[in-house]
């Protein structure tokens, strides 16, 4: 068994990475950025997301070419995972559970078992990989601002919902709130987002990019715009969790830099663009029906009500697909959300949990990506929403930093240096 392991992590010669690889991960973000409401519908309930067989496709072609090998303790940990989904189904077996969940987490967890092989030609490609979000990102980022100013001339409902044009066949699953309602006016999705927190949210990650990379001002000032126009809390908070943790000195000082910034920001802007909608969102945490609240703090209740179900429930949950229909059972006249952390508690346990979350930081630790980075892809999979099985955020996971080992594997590294790109717009 030790033989196979270091023959399995042992270096081996590769060809080069080529153009083909690097048009396999565009791809794969832009199917993130601008496919996310396109979808091969399957099954009348669901639809396989172009993103996922971008990054299937990605997957594929390192494998067959041996650029890629499969990393021993990532199958160990997914092999724990599935372990404890088999366990939890047996254990809830004369009650409702849903097999095609757990299934469904098996293959889109996965591809978290490979990483590329090192080397400068990899390097290269991982550079490349996050130019090309940052630049799409940027895009929909404009497009987001010509969206939000072209409905005071329009006054069209397809400018908010261009997933009515899109038969049913190619459309993504799954309900959204694409055209949301704020004192009169609609917030912006991008055109191409379900939602204005999955536009939120890609802005804050490629702003923790751009600012710990190439740090060009005018690019940062439209995502910030963007952001503001999306009257989501999302990108903020996943913007904050990466830039605003004083993880080393210079750190501290971007952080108070941010800080001031931002509250500039706030008195110019904040009677032009209603920015007291953010000021008010800090306050939902105490307040049902609110977004903060059922985010944050309603899926506890329901992970209580879940682990009295059974004594085994604290233990290894309640079998997978199961929280969605408890949160019906439990009636409340609030709002409930089903973020990650609550996600896994009810339906896998403590166990499950502790080795899913083990998993993500294990895939997090060995990136090669901006420590601001990964701290706030882990903070976008954990806790900015129901994201356990969205395969966007999973390939944003995948694409940006799980797929690429650091050099090396001590607990702090140094975060990679800038582009070599000068600081135009």
């Amino acid at each position: 068994m030790t033989a196979i392991a270091r023959r399995m992590q042992a270096p081996v010669e590769v060809a080069p990475l080529g153009a083909f690889a690097r048009r396999l991960l565009f791809y794969v973000f832009v199917a993130i950025v601008y496919l996310a409401i396109f979808g091969i519908r399957v099954l009348p309930d669901f639809s396989v997301s172009f993103s996922l067989m971008a990054v299937y496709g990605l997957c594929a072609w390192l494998l067959l070419k041996g650029q890629a090998n499969f990393d021993v303790p990532s199958i160990f940990l997914f092999s724990l995972i599935l372990i404890i989904g088999c366990a939890t189904i047996l254990a809830n077996s004369g009650g409702y559970f849903s097999l095609p969940s757990l299934l469904l987490l098996a293959v889109m967890y996965l591809p978290f078992t490979i990483s590329i092989s090192q080397g400068p030609e990899a390097e290269r490609l991982r550079r490349y990989g996050l130019k090309c979000f940052g630049d799409l990102t940027l895009g929909l980022a404009v497009c987001a601002i010509i969206q939000y100013g072209l409905q005071y001339v329009l006054h069209a409902s397809w400018l908010f919902n261009l997933a009515s044009f899109v038969p049913d066949q190619f459309s993504a699953s799954g309900l959204w709130n694409h055209a949301i309602p704020i004192n009169g006016s609609f917030k912006a999705n991008g055109l191409f987002q379900r939602e204005p927190s999955g536009l939120s949210m890609l802005l804050g990650l490629a702003f923790v990019l751009e600012m710990t990379q190439a740090r060009r001002y005018p690019r940062l000032a439209v995502m910030a715009l963007a952001m503001a126009l999306s009257y989501s809390g999302t990108g903020i908070l996943i913007a904050a969790a990466g830039l605003l943790l004083p993880t080393n000195g210079s750190a501290l000082r971007r952080t108070l830099i941010l800080l001031a910034v931002g509250a500039v920001f706030l008195l110019i802007f904040r009677g032009l663009l209603n920015l007291d909608v953010f000021l008010d969102r800090a306050t939902e945490f105490d307040k049902p029906n609110t977004s903060g609240y059922a985010r944050f703090v309603a899926p506890m209740e329901v992970v209580k009500y879940g682990f009295g179900s059974s004594w085994w429930a604290p233990y290894i949950g309640n079998g997978p697909g199961t929280i969605q229909p408890a949160i019906i059972r439990y009636t409340t006249t609030y709002a409930i959300h089903d973020p990650t952390w609550a996600k896994l508690l009810f339906e896998y346990g403590v166990l499950g949990f502790s080795i899913m979350v083990g998993f993500a930081i294990s895939m997090v630790r060995r990136s090669a990506a901006p420590v601001e980075l990964k701290i706030s892809l882990f903070y976008t999979w954990f806790a900015a929403g129901g994201l356990l099985l969205n395969p966007d955020v999973l390939g944003l996971l995948f694409g940006l930093s799980a797929l690429w080992r650091a050099p090396s594997l001590l607990p702090i590294q140094a975060a990679p240096q800038r582009f070599p790109i000068a600081r135009a717009a």
